[in-house]
């Protein structure tokens, strides 16, 4: 058995409906400490604090990264060229689908994606040579 997981369920300040994956029992998670987080929330969505944020798609916040954030970093073009190959070759590929608030909810993707990267590495590695 894997545990209680705790979520709060509210309304925020434009009157949308809000789930929110807290954490599990095994992670220090209670009764307790989630009705604290839901209190913290509502007395941002009293004071007109909080709006629950649009859904994202990592391949839409990824392009916007590359076509906003980067150009003004004052990148070596050599650098700008490795991010987009990295971003559209390999992290679109495995997390493109995936919208933001899933990833920052289950890190455990991202080490699913970390293992990945590293097995086929390994595998690229092998000699076949007998």
């Amino acid at each position: 058995m894997r545990g209680a997981v705790f979520y709060v369920k509210f309304l925020d300040v434009d009157g949308r409906q809000v789930k929110e994956r807290l954490g599990r029992e095994a992670d220090g998670w209670n009764r307790q400490r989630a009705e604290r987080e839901l209190g913290k929330r509502l007395d941002r969505v009293e004071h007109g604090r909080w709006r629950k944020p649009e859904r994202l798609l990592f391949r839409d916040f990824a392009e916007r990264f590359l076509e906003e954030f980067i150009p003004g970093r004052g990148l070596k073009t050599s650098t700008v060229i490795d991010y987009k190959q990295v971003v559209r070759g390999h992290l679109n590929g495995f997390f493109g689908d995936v919208e933001l608030a899933t990833l920052a909810a289950e890190p455990e993707l991202i080490d699913r994606y970390i293992a990945a990267k590293t097995l086929e590495r390994l595998a690229g590695r092998r000699s076949t040579t007998t």
